[in-house]
């Protein structure tokens, strides 16, 4: 049946039946055509997204879609979800998320080439494809890394302030700690650092409070939802 559409296709079949005006393999060519013209559409749709893509994020949208068009979507080449996890600790929310280099690196990759190779997609694009994914995957390690190290040097910093408020340490860096505080209270006479310093520990519910030691400074102390 397909080698004789095919030679009608190529112009190498009769009609059988004369007189009349239409054979029945006219339809089935027609049918046949139609579906090559869908077909090498399609590719051509695929690949003119797929050669626009630059974000990891863009490269599957266009394969959940398709997926979904054909019907066989997702457990598969779904994304994971970032597990965003709520607790509290010490009478305050603490929103975050959880190992964010495991969410993106359980991504199976291998499954959207295999997509892509058997929607026909040139070889050349496919290699693209990869490189984003690499590259979407390096930078996230790069910052996760950056976030540890920017996480140490604040509780390292806390860690010195907290010894400074008890008491701790000499009397020159207790009186220092003391006054910046009180210019961060009055956004007066305070550097981009001692600012951006502030701004860590608002954001993260604390808060600047009469001190015991120095009535006329201020310290820090947990801002506790509920109180």
């Amino acid at each position: 049946m397909k080698g004789r559409i095919k030679r009608v296709m190529e112009g190498g079949c009769e009609a059988k039946e004369k007189g009349r005006k239409r054979g029945w393999w006219n339809d089935e060519c027609k049918e046949e055509k139609n579906k090559r013209k869908k077909r090498r559409e399609e590719n051509e749709r695929w690949e003119k997204e797929l050669s626009e893509i630059k974000t990891e994020g863009q490269v599957w949208e266009v394969v959940r879609r398709e997926r979904r068009r054909k019907k066989r979507a997702n457990e598969d080449i779904k994304m994971e979800e970032w597990d965003r996890q709520l607790s509290k600790e010490k009478g305050k929310m603490v929103a975050f998320f959880i190992d964010l280099r495991a969410a993106f690196d359980s991504v199976d990759r291998g499954v959207l080439i295999e997509v892509m190779r058997e929607r026909g997609v040139r070889e050349g694009l496919i290699s693209r494809c990869e490189d984003v994914l690499r590259e979407t995957r390096n930078r996230v390690r790069e910052e996760l890394q950056r976030d540890k190290l920017r996480g140490r040097a604040g509780k390292k910093a806390w860690g010195f302030e907290k010894r400074l408020e008890e008491g701790r340490g000499s009397e020159i860096a207790r009186r220092s700690w003391d006054e910046m505080r009180v210019r961060c209270k009055k956004k007066k006479g305070v550097s981009s650092w001692e600012m951006e310093r502030c701004g860590f520990f608002e954001n993260r519910g604390l808060v600047p409070v009469g001190s015991k030691d120095f009535p006329n400074t201020v310290r820090i102390q947990e801002n506790v939802i509920g109180e």
